[in-house]
């Protein structure tokens, strides 16, 4: 068993389950919107100006876990950054600018992993390729195993 914050009661299994748990109640609707999620998770996570929210801690580490089928054919209402791929990479760079890691997690046979390995290149992250949710347990274990160390560095 992994180490435990016995603060959050954090630990690989936890973790995997909430996901796979998440995964079972979604639902296709066959959009994908992927510059919207992370524009989302860089609102709880991002530094900005120090105004942000209460995860926004100037000088801890900000990880973001992107889990998606990998095809983004949807873009934040109202931007303009270039499409849906181009406002994946866009919001990817201002993760970046903002010293948030992303995780690209590409899931299913259409996943456009040259995309999850752009977001994750962008951001010093890693990407991964996941056919089927039967993958997703040994990839957020890795996950686990490196967040946890960067977290503690």
């Amino acid at each position: 068993e992994p180490p435990c914050d016995p603060d959050c009661g954090c630990f690989a299994g936890v973790i995997t389950n909430t996901v796979l748990y998440g995964l079972d109640r979604t639902r296709v609707a066959n959009m994908t919107n992927i510059a919207e999620g992370i524009k989302l998770g860089i609102d709880v996570l991002g530094v900005g100006d120090g105004s942000g929210p209460p995860y926004a801690r100037p000088g801890s580490a900000h990880v973001m876990v992107l889990l998606t089928d990998g095809v983004a054919n949807e873009t934040p209402p109202g931007d303009s950054c270039g499409g849906p791929e181009g406002c994946v990479r866009y919001y990817a760079g201002v993760a970046r600018n903002q010293n948030i890691v992303i995780y690209a997690i590409g899931l299913g046979q259409s996943a456009d992993m040259a995309l999850m390995t752009d977001v994750a290149n962008l951001t010093q992250g890693r990407s991964y390729y996941a056919p089927t949710t039967d993958d997703l347990k040994e990839i957020f274990d890795e996950l686990y195993e490196r967040i946890f160390l960067r977290l503690i560095r």
